[in-house]
């Protein structure tokens, strides 16, 4: 099957992006990918501490359920996983001493009858998930403070900045879950199934990638897209090359469209301006290094982040969120220093001997012997975690239509059978948000929508 001479360009070269063209370079369209960074695979950064295979970015395959787009690709690229089953016990450090957050949703007694009968009659008045959470909990208790931190590093904000969209979510937490992909049952304990792919994250990209060849361009930031003559599509990036294509995919997170110059008769403007108002999450990890792997399978929480030992290697994660999660080579290592009084309560074992961590290069399988983090909010091609819903934004980011045979975002629908989109942000998969399963179904549904443009052309 061929394209005829019809030119799709691929702009990203994150999993939405990467599987949309590897699914029309395997149907024999003639798709070039480009990637503002020096590799790929966005969000998406595996690497080694004691050649152990570290992800700082997406990791946690089941985080976007059954993730069947992900097994879809694994299974072709010879791909294996991880799993592990454990029950978290979750603790919340207040300065002082550690409060077993467990025990105190079991003298809670929540029910989820009776916490959807609440959660109803507050998002009647809620403005923000802050809201409805001030109404079951009080702000100084413990519960209440742990719940908030763990909203912030499952979806990406400070409950004062996140949509009652996620009360779901928030129940599931009260529950003794986590989302609706790890959902609680009201005995109190979180149970969680984690899903790795083995070898580390990036070898999802990095196969995808291998798969595309020369079709990939790396060190292509896009600064401008605007129609040409003919009804083509003049890309031009800021190395001061320029590409034109007939098609093109747009798979770079939201955070970077204020970057981009978007010429007439591209995007209208009302749908540019919703895009760019779309807010991304403050999440950052630093892997840590340990002398030995801990019979502890608990969740130690302050007011800024999450920590946990892996189950199966000496490694340590501080999951950062809010402004904590925004630090330099400059300023990581104070960030570090300020969360081990906590880590010191939990014992030895989770307070090895201080090293000065480093910011990891933005490089793959970099291999390090001490404490290393990144910082998605401060990078230049990500500007945060991922997207989330801010309070006013409900039907703008969850709004679905039918396109072409397709279901897609309103939001996010292809423009003139000219310009579409991909992403997590695009994903119709909104009960796994923001997940690296979610960046692969858009890329599969864009790929289809593409497919089926170029053909209806011929």
């Amino acid at each position: 099957m061929g394209s005829r001479g019809i030119k799709v360009a691929v702009v990203g070269g994150g999993l939405s992006g990467l599987t949309t063209a590897y699914r029309l370079a395997e149907q024999g369209f003639d798709v070039e990918l480009f990637e503002a960074r020096n590799r790929v695979g966005g969000r998406v950064l595996t690497a080694f501490i004691n050649d152990v295979p570290v992800d700082l970015g997406g990791q946690n395959v089941s985080d976007g359920g059954k993730a069947a787009h992900i097994h879809t690709l694994a299974d072709e690229l010879d791909l294996k996983f991880n799993a592990t089953d454990a029950v978290i016990n979750n603790y919340y450090f207040d300065g002082k001493k550690i409060v077993e957050v467990q025990r105190l949703l079991s003298e809670k007694q929540f029910t989820s009858q009776a916490l959807e009968v609440r959660m109803r009659d507050l998002m009647k008045e809620a403005h923000t998930l802050e809201d409805i959470l001030r109404g079951i909990l009080d702000q100084e208790d413990p519960l209440y403070k742990s719940i908030s931190v763990r909203m912030a590093a499952y979806e990406g904000a400070p409950v004062h900045a996140l949509s009652p969209y996620y009360a779901e979510t928030l129940m599931h937490m009260l529950l003794g879950g986590i989302s609706a992909a790890h959902p609680g049952k009201g005995e109190g304990q979180t149970k969680i199934h984690l899903l790795r792919i083995e070898g580390g994250a990036f070898s999802l990209p990095e196969k995808l990638a291998n798969k595309l060849g020369p079709r990939v361009h790396l060190n292509k930031p896009l600064t401008a897209l605007e129609k040409s003559e003919g009804g083509s599509i003049l890309l031009s990036f800021a190395d001061g090359t320029s590409f034109k294509a007939d098609l093109v995919a747009l798979t770079m997170p939201c955070s970077v469209y204020e970057d981009i110059s978007f010429g007439d008769e591209t995007i209208p403007e009302d749908t540019l301006d919703a895009i760019r108002s779309i807010r991304y999450g403050g999440n950052s990890k630093i892997v840590v290094p340990c002398s030995e792997v801990p019979n502890l399978p608990d969740v130690l929480i302050n007011d800024r982040a999450l920590c946990f030992f892996d189950l199966s290697h000496p490694l340590l994660t501080l999951y950062y969120t809010g402004e904590a999660s925004s630090y330099t080579g400059e300023t990581i290592g104070a960030t570090y220093r300020q969360d081990r009084a906590m880590l010191k309560t939990w014992g030895a074992l989770a307070c090895p001997p201080y090293l000065e961590p480093v910011i990891a290069d933005d490089t793959p399988f970099v291999r390090y012997s001490t404490p290393v983090g990144f910082s998605w909010p401060l990078d230049r091609y990500a500007k945060g975690s991922y997207s989330f819903i801010s309070p006013g934004q409900e039907e703008l980011f969850t709004d679905l239509k039918s396109h072409q045979g397709e279901v897609v975002k309103t939001l996010f629908a292809p423009i003139g059978q000219k310009i579409f989109f991909a992403g997590e942000h695009a994903s119709i998969l909104l009960d796994v948000p923001g997940t690296m399963e979610s960046a692969c179904e858009s890329g599969e549904r864009t790929a289809r929508m593409i497919a089926r443009a170029i053909l209806q052309n011929q």
